[in-house]
C-alpha cells in the first residue's frame, strides 16, 4: 500500500512539473509576441520632410496607415502647413525601413507633393491636428508609391490598421506610453555622431491627463522639434497578455514661464508634458 502511495505521489509530481514547465513556456512565448509587436510599431513610424524650390524645410513625424488597400501617410497637419512664410513644398521626403528591421539603415522615398495636391490625395480635417496624405495602393503586404520623385517604385512595408487603433474613450490614465519620432533638434550642429538621426528614437512616459474639455490626451513624455506628428502607443496587459495600441499623434509639448533679466521678456520652457491628439480624428478622415 505504501508502494502503490509513493508511485502516486510520484506521477503527480511528474504531472505538476509538467505543468509548470507548460506554463513557463506559454508566459514566454507571449512576451515574445509582445516584442514583435513593439517591433512591428517601431518600423511604422517614418520622418517627413517638405521641401520648396528656395530651400525653405519643414520637418516631422508620421507613420504609415493601412486603409480599404490604400496606403496613408499619417502626420499632424501643421507639419504639411508649415509656418514660414510663403511656403508652397515641391517636394515630400520620407525616410522607411527595409524588411521590417529597425536595425538595418534607412531608405528615402520622395514624391511629388504638388502632384499629390493636384490629384486631391491629400486629406485634411477641418478643424483638428491631422493630415492623410494617399502615397500608395496596397496589396499583399506590397506598397506601389504615386507622383514618385525618386526611390523604389513599391516597397514591403507594414503600417497601422484599423485593429491596431484605440478610441479616446478606451484610453486608462497611468499606463505606459512610448513615442517614437525622429528629433531633428536634438544635438549641437559641432559635435557629430552622438546618435543615428536617420533613426527614430524612443521615448517612454505615462498616460497623465485625460482633457475631456479639448478631448486630448496629456502624456508625462517630453518631446521637442521632429517630434509633431509622430504616433504613441499606449501599453497594457491582460490576463495573458501586453496589449499595444496606438492612441494617437503629438501635436505640441506644454511649456512653463521663467522669468528673464528683461522685464516683461519671459523665457519658454518645455515642462515635460505633452499634448496627444486622439486617434479618433483621425478615423474621422476615413468615414
Amino acid at each position: 500500500l505504501a508502494g502503490i502511495r509513493f508511485f502516486k505521489t510520484q506521477k503527480m509530481i511528474r504531472r505538476l512539473f509538467s505543468i509548470s514547465i507548460f506554463l513557463l513556456i506559454a508566459l514566454f512565448s507571449n512576451t515574445k509576441l509582445s516584442a514583435q509587436l513593439n517591433h512591428h510599431f517601431i518600423n511604422s513610424s517614418v520622418y517627413i520632410e517638405l521641401s520648396d524650390s528656395i530651400g525653405n524645410i519643414s520637418y516631422g513625424t508620421g507613420f504609415i496607415y493601412l486603409d480599404a488597400n490604400q496606403a496613408y501617410l499619417i502626420t499632424a497637419k501643421h507639419v504639411i502647413i508649415s509656418k514660414i512664410k510663403n511656403f508652397k513644398p515641391k517636394n515630400l521626403l520620407i525616410q522607411t525601413y527595409k524588411d521590417q528591421n529597425f536595425d538595418t539603415v534607412s531608405h528615402d522615398i520622395s514624391f511629388d507633393f504638388e502632384k499629390l495636391a493636384r490629384d486631391k490625395l491629400i486629406i485634411f480635417h477641418p478643424k483638428y491636428d491631422v493630415v492623410a496624405i494617399n502615397i500608395g495602393s496596397f496589396e499583399n503586404k506590397v506598397i506601389s508609391y504615386k507622383h514618385l520623385n525618386s526611390g523604389k517604385k513599391s516597397a514591403t512595408i507594414r503600417g497601422i490598421v484599423r485593429s491596431n487603433l484605440r478610441k479616446y474613450s478606451e484610453v486608462n490614465i497611468g499606463n505606459d506610453v512610448y513615442v517614437i519620432g525622429y528629433p531633428k533638434a536634438y544635438g549641437l550642429r559641432y559635435i557629430k555622431d552622438q546618435f543615428d538621426y536617420r533613426k527614430a528614437m524612443l521615448r517612454k512616459g505615462i498616460i497623465a491627463q485625460k482633457f475631456n474639455k479639448n478631448k486630448s490626451i496629456i502624456i508625462d513624455c517630453p518631446v521637442y522639434l521632429g517630434y509633431s506628428g509622430c504616433p504613441v502607443f499606449e501599453i497594457s496587459e491582460t490576463e495573458k497578455y501586453i496589449v499595444t495600441k496606438l492612441i494617437g499623434i503629438i501635436i505640441e509639448y506644454i511649456p512653463y514661464e521663467s522669468d528673464t533679466s528683461i522685464p516683461n521678456l519671459k523665457y519658454l520652457n518645455n515642462s515635460g508634458f505633452s499634448v496627444v491628439l486622439p486617434i479618433d480624428y483621425l478615423i474621422e478622415l476615413f468615414k
